[in-house]
């Protein structure tokens, strides 16, 4: 299974006056492709991923299916995400691997772990569509992505 990364996000929202300029200096750092992506996210019923700071996550980028359990950490604004490939490639929605879900209980601390958790027991919550332009600058710490998502989110029937 691949290794986790550790993630830093900061989201902004960009007024809409002001979306062309950031677009055109997304274009001067060489971001002039535009890619679409799918992300469904899932949680039980009761909302246990989230009440524990976790998500879990099915995206479709480049015609292919990649899950994704994201877990909030002690540091403000960073977590940790592990991301497997699933063998889905058409444009229905998979099922969830079961796989991940041993990674998902060694993620989450242990007192926050409930043994009535399991795959089955999740269901979509939200969807997000968007197209996105992206430029990534690379730090001697490591790399910055900027990027533009324009789309929408929604709620399932």
């Amino acid at each position: 299974m691949p290794e986790s990364i550790a993630e830093t996000e900061i989201r902004l929202s960009v007024p809409s006056g002001q979306i062309e300029r950031v677009e055109r200096y997304l274009l001067s750092l060489g971001a002039h492709k535009r890619k679409n992506l799918r992300s469904v996210y899932f949680d039980t019923p009761d909302f246990e991923l989230a009440s524990k700071g976790m998500g879990l996550r099915l995206r479709r980028e480049h015609g292919r299916w990649h899950q994704t359990i994201k877990v909030g950490t002690d540091r403000n604004l960073t977590r940790v995400e592990n991301d497997i490939l699933l063998p889905a490639s058409g444009p229905e929605l998979p099922g969830l691997s079961t796989g991940q879900l041993e990674t998902m209980r060694s993620m989450m601390p242990l007192d926050g772990w409930s043994e009535k958790l399991d795959v089955a027991s999740m269901t979509p919550r939200f969807e997000v569509v968007v197209a996105r332009r992206c430029a990534v600058i690379a730090t001697r710490e490591g790399r910055v992505e900027i990027a533009l998502d324009r789309g929408c989110i929604t709620l399932p029937d």
